[in-house]
């Protein structure tokens, strides 16, 4: 027999057990075999079958085997399998296919295993494991794999440059990796053009040919945000625990080699997975993958025998939902081959050890309500495998007093935690980068928590009403953001460092935060201040300082702190004070200052700030007052200093017509912009005593600056030697200063206008001499320059901050000569010369580096 013809056994559905074609077929016609769903085992297709027919065995549903496809199959017809859902085990398609057409493998979800693809194809779905697509492919047409459960890695090969329409739409979690072997990205059709194709996590690793990196991010193919470039590396491997197996396949790898590892188990033992940073990458002994950079594998290996539960309703559950060789016991290898834990312990409050979780080395997360009110819990142990604790995982377990996550872990789910009242300690490793809302909610006996540096958001409600936690909380640099009533109500702590990461202060964050002592500096990278955010942190004794960068203060931002001494500045920026902000923050002893950008003030804001000396008001038009409580119980008869020339129209002003000491503030005001490092500051005005100038740079940085020095044009900077000190004896306002600063940051500067200098500079002959000091005005040194006569072979050259001065290469004009900007200049002459100009302020310059002869 050489032909199965059309139709030849369509809906004959009464057979069972294996259905094999012979060697001798070449051609299975359409609808052979359609809708014989009664065959039970497996399907083996003979080596000299060329065409599978169009719908040929579709809806052959009760196929529970394997599925062998002869080495010389051409063509797979449309729905060729379609609705084949009982295959096990791995599907391959060899080299000799060419087409596999639209639906062919539609809803054919029980293979597993990998896929491995050397040709074109369309319409495949169902799969699980991993899936290759050989380097023969040229395009993955629409719909190729939607729909299916692949939960591995997908390799496309060198020659793939079209992804159809949602070829790998999913509904799941998709790929674990990606690697193209393509140098030029492959083009995502359709709706996969902006990414829609690849609807999993676009945190995923995506492996792309070594240099590519930055091609394939700038392409469609960037909603991805990890990509690795195959450039070899070293391979170490290992095992865990160790003497329970061997390891072999570490090595030195050259760009685009291929890696294989192979774990074998010692007697006793059998191999459970190999794992990357806690990542499960496989669960086959042999594993092969392409070499991105120095990596480290482990193998996980699993003592044989049964497990000896200490709980004996722990044991009851494990048995009954894993125990597949039905021998009444759970045995090493069954415990390392569950995936999942369901909702088997949810709601059980009768468990109370589960040390033996650790044994569950397949697990790569504690899924959603795993443990969820499981209150009578004591202790339980997560084994080193799991990345993620999920949503609700230990909610209510109010018996656990302590808990250790495995450094693998990135994630901490939202109320993961919560309820948990008897947990009094908890490490968070380096590896989470999230703590989501509710996370630790309502932890009552938890003392101590220490955020790692990998941290960078922290979620609504996240330790509130943690009130044991004592001691200081610094959150650290890594965090960005912190949300809504985060540490509502953590009485205990008692001192607060904020990050220069973050750039909003949410509401309810620090609500009723009682213990806080000390000051308080808001971050130069905050622009806003939530509602009821510091609400009742009466506690703190120092300062409060609120960076330029603030543009909202919210309502009851500041309500109660009665504890903040000193003066008080809110920057140009803020625009609106909110109602309450300040009430009853009765501590103040010192000056108030509200910047040019205030145009309302919300009712109560400084109701009871009786300790106010002074008020300064920088906005031209008198800030909107909603009523006669905004500054009740603040002296009316303190000074307040407005604007030149409008001392009247505050006068006639509701509500700031109560005070009775208005008075002009004819001063000159000096923003600086500081960039992180070393800037050059010259300053504008001046206060008198000069050292109360610099205090005030100093008070505007703080916790900002790392060092402030002086210098005048004979300094040779390097970032260590200096000219000149902070002593009183050092300091001038007609000086220059070098500021080094942490952070980007904005300050301003107030005082008179600086007296109007004359500045000699001495021209060295035969070197470049700097020359370069800024001005803010008209005349100064591009005037100077105008009637200086240079001689022949004299050079003149202007520099910015990017310039780095070698005497050959500059940025800037040589003709064009601007106030602001910095020079060199080169002498010819055999004499020195003296080069006299005059400012009458001077303003931010720039940095050039002086190099000698």
């Amino acid at each position: 027999m050489t032909t199965i013809g059309g139709s030849a056994f369509k809906r004959c559905s009464g057979f069972t057990g294996d259905l094999i074609i012979p060697d001798s077929v070449t051609t299975i016609g359409d609808c052979a075999f359609e809708n014989c769903s009664g065959f039970t085992g497996n399907l083996t297709i003979g080596n000299s079958v060329t065409t599978i027919g169009n719908s040929a065995f579709y809806g052959c549903s009760g196929f529970m085997g394997s599925l062998t496809i002869g080495n010389f199959v051409t063509t797979i017809g449309n729905s060729a399998f379609y609705g084949c859902s009982g295959f096990t085990g791995s599907l391959v398609i060899t080299n000799s296919v060419t087409e596999i057409r639209g639906g062919a493998f539609y809803n054919c979800s029980g293979f597993t295993g990998s896929l491995i693809i050397d040709s074109a194809f369309s319409g495949c779905s169902g799969f699980t494991g991993n899936l290759t697509i050989g380097n023969s492919v040229t395009t993955i047409g629409d719909f190729a794999f939607a729909w299916s459960r692949f939960s591995g890695g997908l390799t496309l090969g060198s020659s793939v440059t079209t992804i159809g329409n949602q070829a790998f739409a999913t509904y799941h979690n998709g790929f674990s990796f990606i690697t193209s072997l393509a140098e030029t990205p492959p083009s995502l059709e359709g709706e996969d053009s902006g990414g829609f194709c690849f609807l999993w996590d676009s945190n995923i690793p995506v492996y792309v040919p070594c240099g590519f990196e930055e091609i394939y991010a700038s392409t469609s193919w960037g909603c991805f945000n990890n990509f690795y470039g195959i450039c070899g590396g070293t391979v170490s491997v290992a095992a865990d625990p160790e003497g329970y197996g061997i390891v072999m396949g570490g090595g030195t790898y050259e760009a685009g080699q291929i890696c294989t590892v192979t774990a074998a188990a010692n007697e006793g033992y059998s191999f459970a997975n190999w794992s990357r940073n806690g990542v499960i990458l496989s669960t086959n002994a042999e594993y092969t993958f392409f070499v991105a950079s120095d990596v480290t594998l482990v193998a996980h290996f699993a003592a044989e025998g049964n497990i000896v539960f200490a709980d004996a309703n722990v044991k009851s559950i494990c048995v009954s939902n894993w125990d597949t060789d039905g021998d009444g016991e759970l045995n090493f290898a069954e415990a390392a081959s569950v995936t999942d834990l369901g909702s088997v312990f949810r709601n059980n409050s009768d468990i109370t050890v589960f040390d033996e979780l650790q044994y569950f080395v397949g697990l790569t997360s504690i899924g959603v309500t795993a443990f969820c009110n499981c209150s009578g819990l004591t202790s339980i142990v997560i084994p080193n495998s799991v990345t993620s604790i999920d949503g609700s995982a230990f909610y209510g377990c109010s018996g656990l007093t302590s808990i250790e996550i495995p450094n693998y872990v990135t994630s901490i789910g939202g109320s993961a935690f919560y309820g948990c009242s008897g947990l009094t300690s908890i490490e968070i490793p380096n590896s989470v980068t999230s703590i989501s809302d509710y996370a630790f909610n309502e932890c009552i006996e938890l003392t101590s928590i220490v955020l790692p540096n990998s941290v960078t958001s922290i979620g609504n409600g996240a330790f509130a009403g943690c009130s044991s936690l004592t001691g200081a909380l610094t959150i650290p640099d890594s965090v960005t953001t912190i949300g809504g009533g985060a540490f509502y109500g953590c009485i205990g702590l008692t001192s607060l460092t904020l990050p220069n990461s973050l750039t909003s202060i949410s509401d309810y964050t620090f609500y009723n935060c009682s213990g806080f002592t000390g000051n308080l500096t808001i971050p130069n990278s905050v622009t806003s201040i939530g509602y009821n955010a510091f609400y009742g942190c009466s506690g703190f004794t120092g300062s409060l300082t609120i960076p330029n960068s603030v543009t909202i203060i919210s309502q009851f931002a500041f309500y109660g702190c009665s504890g903040f001494t000193g003066s008080l500045t809110l920057g140009n920026s803020v625009a609106t004070i909110g109602k309450y902000a300040f009430m009853n923050c009765s501590g103040f002893t010192g000056s108030l200052t509200l910047g040019n950008s205030v145009a309302t003030i919300g009712d109560f804001a400084f109701l009871n700030c009786s300790g106010v000396t002074s008020l300064t008001v920088l906005a031209e038009t008198p800030p909107t007052v909603t009523n006669n409580y905004t500054f009740y119980n603040v002296p009316k008869s303190i000074p307040v200093y407005v604007p030149c020339g409008y001392v009247e129209a505050y006068q006639s002003a509701a509500y700031w017509n109560e005070f009775t000491n208005i008075q002009e503030l004819c001063t000159q005001f000096q923003t600086i912009d500081f960039s992180q490092g070393w800037n050059w500051v010259s300053l504008s005005v001046e206060a008198g005593d000069p050292v109360e100038l610099l205090q005030m740079l100093e008070t505007a940085l703080v916790d900002n600056a790392v060092q402030i020095q002086s210098f005048d044009d004979n300094t040779e900077f390097d970032g260590e030697e200096w000219f000149g000190g902070l002593d009183d004896t050092g300091i001038s306002n007609e000086q220059m200063y070098m500021i080094e600063v942490v952070n980007d940051c904005t300050v301003e500067l107030q005082g008179t206008p600086a007296n109007p200098a004359d500045y000699e500079i001495y021209i060295e002959p035969g070197q470049w001499n700097w020359i370069g000091f800024p001005c803010t005005v008209e005349l100064g040194i591009a005037a100077a320059l105008a009637d200086f006569e240079p001689e022949e072979g004299d050079q003149i050259q202007a520099g910015n901050i990017m310039t780095e001065f070698d005497g050959e290469e500059w940025f800037g004009d040589f003709e064009t000569l601007v106030p602001g900007q910095g020079y060199m200049y080169f002498s010819n002459s055999s004499e020195p010369k003296i080069l006299v100009f005059s400012t009458t302020a001077k303003g931010k310059g720039v940095i050039l580096r002086k190099e000698k002869n």
